[in-house]
């Protein structure tokens, strides 16, 4: 029979850990935006394949603005707000509620873990 551990007393990540993951998210989704840029450039290499890059851009935006939607700030774990930062870093050149969203998760990681990520432009 396997020993399960409450979830109360497994080890928490320490918030040095989480400042890192969120810190590196954060450089991770700004290089995914850079990705992002060069996609829209190659565009211009004709108009279908304009229509299948701006297809898959949208489905993708469409996508990480769910995730936002499921995020609950009193229930999450630091793995959940890593992501969804990164993925808000991602997106927040390009789409209002992922800026939105990210200034959210800043607030959420200073709030519960007393981690100040400071912003960026």
């Amino acid at each position: 029979m396997p020993v399960t551990i409450p979830k109360a007393e497994r080890t928490q990540p320490s918030v040095a850990n989480i400042r890192t993951a969120l810190l590196a998210a954060a450089h991770v989704g700004v290089a995914i935006a850079r990705s992002h840029d060069a996609l829209e450039h190659a565009r211009t290499a004709g108009p279908e394949n304009h229509r299948w890059l701006f297809e898959r851009l949208s489905r993708e935006r469409e996508a990480a603005l769910a995730s936002f939607a499921r995020f609950d700030p009193n229930s999450s774990e630091p793995g959940e707000l890593t992501r969804l930062y990164e993925t808000a870093r991602t997106w927040m050149a390009v789409d209002d509620r992922a800026a939105e969203a990210e200034r959210m998760l800043r607030h959420h990681a200073l709030i519960r873990y007393g981690i100040d990520i400071p912003p960026t432009h």
